[in-house]
């Protein structure tokens, strides 16, 4: 009986390696979880070098499919079930997953923006851009970063939509003191329109 699963973990790892190889990652992940459940079912649920390489190959697979907060929680996992398995590699991939995360929230937080802007829907798109430069900035990103200063833009132009000219002018001056050489001529010349129209009111 033994030997039959032996046997039967076998031709699952080499059909998970042979997903994996063929860079089908969702079918490689779930093959690898499957067989990581078997394989504990029959290690009386222990977590052996066997084991922490089944479950890393499943978080490399959730990695390289673009499932990275998956990805960490499975990196994680395995840093505590079985600390002394590829340390060094295991945290460097955990920073990975993370940062890659992180983006992937940017990127979820600026299309809502943009999404907002383009049915112009001024006051959610202004909260809108102030959820993605606050994301930024636990990022990392600091005034003058080019991202940022982008972000500041579309904030100040629905601003400038939504008629609220004082913050849109606050904003555009924002960009030209902290990186006086982005964009220049646009942002210039919008900063010089906009403080126009608060003159005339």
């Amino acid at each position: 009986m033994a030997g039959q699963q032996a046997d039967v973990l076998a031709v699952a790892d080499d059909y998970a390696a042979t997903l994996f190889a063929e860079q089908k990652w969702e079918g490689a992940a779930k093959a690898y979880r499957m067989l990581r459940e078997r394989y504990l079912e029959a290690n009386s649920g222990e977590y052996d070098e066997a084991a922490g390489a089944l479950l890393f190959n499943e978080a490399a697979s959730e990695l390289n499919r673009g499932n990275n907060l998956a990805a960490q929680t499975l990196l994680l996992d395995l840093t505590r079930e079985l600390p002394s398995y590829r340390p060094e590699e295991i945290s460097g991939l955990i920073r990975e997953a993370s940062d890659r995360a992180r983006m992937e929230r940017y990127e979820q937080l600026s299309e809502a923006a943009s999404l907002a802007f383009d049915q112009a829907a001024w006051s959610v798109a202004i909260e809108r851009y102030q959820e993605v430069l606050d994301h930024l900035r636990s990022l990392g990103y600091v005034e003058g970063d080019d991202l940022l200063c982008q972000t500041l833009y579309d904030q100040a132009m629905a601003y400038w939509n939504d008629e609220q000219y004082a913050n849109a002018e606050r904003l555009l001056g924002s960009i030209r003191t902290a990186n006086p050489d982005y964009d220049v001529a646009r942002i210039e010349d919008q900063h010089q329109q906009v403080i126009a129209i608060l003159r005339e009111q």
